[in-house]
């Protein structure tokens, strides 16, 4: 079951909007907004599309690709630029899972993060470049291989 409803709420509350304000930006009444958070319905596409640009988000940040994966496909089809990089899916997944977390928590996360991204075994862009033309050979080297056997 999709989590959209409750995508909208969360981000709806983060942008200090009511219910009544956000129907009334998107055309559509408190009770249609009452009904998508409680997850008794899910908007149409269209509208989706209008309550990510009300409230300030990303149409990834409601609808998930791997839940939600035909409303993602017709978007996708739609603004095909529009798709979220690895790093913004992370962004997405990382950003829900802090809502619960106290400022210290969050604090802590973005010590690990810094130090992660200091690291050349993870950061890609760190340290000698010839890294990431060996990564790139050796990617291109698997996938004609594969496609040999």
């Amino acid at each position: 079951m999709s989590n959209i409803g409750e995508k909208i709420k969360l981000y709806r509350k983060r942008a200090g909007i009511s219910q009544a304000k956000l129907a009334e930006e998107i055309g559509y009444t408190q009770s249609a907004v009452y009904s998508w958070e409680k997850g008794k319905a899910i908007p149409p596409l269209a509208t989706l599309e209008e309550i990510a640009i009300a409230l300030e988000v990303n149409f990834f940040d409601l609808v998930d690709l791997k839940n939600d994966g035909e409303l993602a496909e017709q978007h996708i089809s739609k603004y095909p630029f529009d798709s979220p990089s690895p790093a913004e899916r992370a962004m997405g997944y990382i950003s829900s899972l802090l809502i619960d977390f106290t400022e210290e928590g969050i604090n802590k996360v973005i010590t690990y993060i810094e130090d992660l991204s200091g690291n050349p075994k993870y950061n890609l862009s760190l340290g000698d470049s010839s890294k990431l033309r060996k990564l790139f050979e050796s990617s291109k080297e698997s996938n004609e291989t594969s496609s040999e056997g």
